[in-house]
């Protein structure tokens, strides 16, 4: 994700913790793993929204049938700041 995540920092994923709307979650789909703002509605339906704008939102009415499961919301990114070679 961008800006808020880059490769190779570490997460600290909290499962009990609320998901409020624009926080970033860590979720399956289909069994493929991703991380995205997450935005409820009131009519039960998801939003699933990248911070790079290279990608699209995933769009999850309230009566989607897939496998969808929320991991947790994260709650610290911890960036290497080690001078790369």
């Amino acid at each position: 994700m961008f800006p808020a995540i880059d490769d190779g920092d570490l997460l600290v994923i909290d499962r009990k913790v609320d998901q409020p709307n624009g926080c970033i979650i860590l979720a399956s789909i289909h069994n493929e793993f991703l991380m995205k703002r997450l935005y409820r509605f009131q009519d039960g339906s998801l939003e699933l929204r990248p911070d790079n704008p290279k990608y699209s939102p995933i769009l999850l009415p309230s009566e989607f049938e897939g496998d969808f499961e929320i991991f947790g919301c994260v709650i610290w990114s911890i960036k290497d700041q080690r001078c790369k070679q």
